[in-house]
């Protein structure tokens, strides 16, 4: 009696030589292929991989797998719709051949310059279609992906990250189904704006009330710790300038560029020809530029409205003053990092070749709470750190996990006001979208009130 087979056990010879190769390029690198996993699918202590090792990033925690247990959200998805248990892996944790393919896809990734955090996400995209199939990854078909896409209403990024996927198998001709890349249905455009002054898209951009009153908080408010003033601070910045919460955090001590303008018929300053003078631009470094992998600091320069100048300048200035006792302790720990495990002491290369280190940043803080202002000089041994992104995002909005109060609920002056929230990228649409979207319509009406309020908040705020 011949026994039925329900799927090829033998790989495709490309999907072998795929495996072999990645396998061979992070050995290459120190990193094992093969990990213990308990019963769940999850690495044991220490046996996970470390993402920096492959993809050279300077990121300050260790960024693993996320381990090959099933995905139990898209398995219970199948079950409610109806899918044959037969379909589904019968195990907790993934089959060995998923597992080599999602690996395999971590290292392609990572070993071409791509972040830990966007490896992650692209491996729980596989991870989820190999929870709702048992075919091994050389047998995947477009069905098996559309299957998946069907299951629920996916988000955009989502569906681009299942794209993603497809896109690795058919360039590689990973599966004798080839070509699987799914179809993706594209939303169709919106209806038209109802008038001039609306904007595509408004629903990204901060609430009227919680933008007014954390711009009041920002500038207004006296803050009661250290990491509070630093966070008030980087708010700012992110309000004056729409770069990116990352951007800014990793601002350079010499942010502050200024261009002088000569014109060009007299070489007399343009201020005596009736133009401007001098401009001043941002020096920062670029998030999600390609052109330097997560190991390389991309240098950008952004020019900074005229009418922002002065506060962006002495929002600057502030930074540096109460930044100065910690920058000179983190300066002395430098050439012994070994020494201070609980400060942040790394080095970066930048695009233009320079190295720089964690104590030439512009934005520094203290990993436990701390008074404001400080009281009395800094101990060497002070541990000195850089400031999370996390900790940003917190002050915007709360953590109910944690119990950490948002700017809102510690510095609002109601109740009211209290429970206001907003989400930091919104920030970054408010100036793109609505302060300066073009030349030809530099400000929307719908921000000129907030610009007014600004004005009369910075005005009345209190002098250090």
């Amino acid at each position: 009696m011949t026994r039925l087979k329900l799927h090829e056990e033998t790989p495709s010879p490309n999907f072998r030589q795929f495996i072999a190769d990645m396998r061979q390029a992070i050995e290459l690198k120190g990193v094992q292929w093969d990990m213990p996993l308990d019963v769940h699918g999850r690495p044991l202590d220490g046996h996970d991989w470390d993402l920096r090792a492959l993809n050279g990033s300077h990121q300050r925690h260790a960024a693993g797998t996320g381990g090959f247990g099933i995905d139990a959200g898209t398995r219970e998805l199948a079950m409610q719709c109806g899918w044959p248990v037969a379909r589904l892996p019968a195990s907790q944790v993934l089959s060995a051949p998923a597992q080599d393919f999602i690996k395999a896809l971590i290292a392609h990734r990572c070993l071409n310059g791509r972040t830990s955090g966007s490896t992650q996400i692209l491996a729980k995209a596989a991870k989820r279609l190999f929870s709702s199939t048992a075919t091994p990854p050389w047998e995947i078909t477009r069905e098996h992906f559309e299957a998946l896409l069907a299951l629920k209403v996916w988000s955009d990024k989502a569906k681009r990250d299942f794209s993603v996927v497809a896109k690795i198998i058919d360039e590689h001709l990973l599966s004798t189904g080839c070509p699987v890349q799914p179809h993706i249905k594209i939303p169709q455009a919106g209806a038209l704006l109802p008038d001039l002054n609306a904007r595509a898209g408004g629903g990204k951009l901060p609430s009227r009330d919680a933008l007014f009153e954390l711009t009041r908080i920002v500038f207004n408010e006296i803050p009661r710790t250290f990491n509070d003033a630093v966070t008030f601070m980087i708010l700012r910045l992110v309000i004056l300038t729409g770069l990116r919460v990352t951007e800014v955090l990793t601002l350079p001590l010499d942010c502050l560029v200024w261009e002088d303008h000569v014109d060009v018929v007299t070489g007399r300053s343009a201020a005596e020809a009736g133009g401007k003078g001098r401009s001043l631009r941002l020096r920062y470094y670029g998030e999600k530029q390609r052109a330097g992998a997560p190991d390389i600091l991309v240098e950008m320069v952004q020019y900074v409205p005229g009418r922002f100048e002065d506060l962006v300048v002495s929002t600057v200035d502030e930074v540096i003053r109460m930044t100065r006792p910690l920058r000179a302790v983190l300066a002395k720990q430098f050439p012994q990092p070994s020494a201070f495990p609980d400060s942040d002491i790394r080095t970066f290369k930048t695009s233009s070749g320079k190295v720089v280190s964690t104590w030439q940043n512009l934005f520094l803080t203290f990993p436990a709470k701390v008074p404001y202002p400080l009281e009395g000089p800094l101990a060497l041994t002070a541990a000195i750190t850089t400031p999370l992104r996390r900790r940003v995002y917190v002050a915007l909005v709360g953590s109910a996990d944690s119990g950490v109060l948002s700017v809102f609920k510690k510095y609002a002056h109601t109740p009211s006001k209290q429970g206001l929230s907003l989400q930091a990228h919104s920030l970054r649409h408010l100036m793109n979208t609505e302060m300066f979207p073009t030349q030809s319509s530099p400000i929307s009406s719908a921000a000129a009130p907030w610009l007014r309020a600004t004005n009369t908040i910075i005005a009345a705020s209190p002098k250090n």
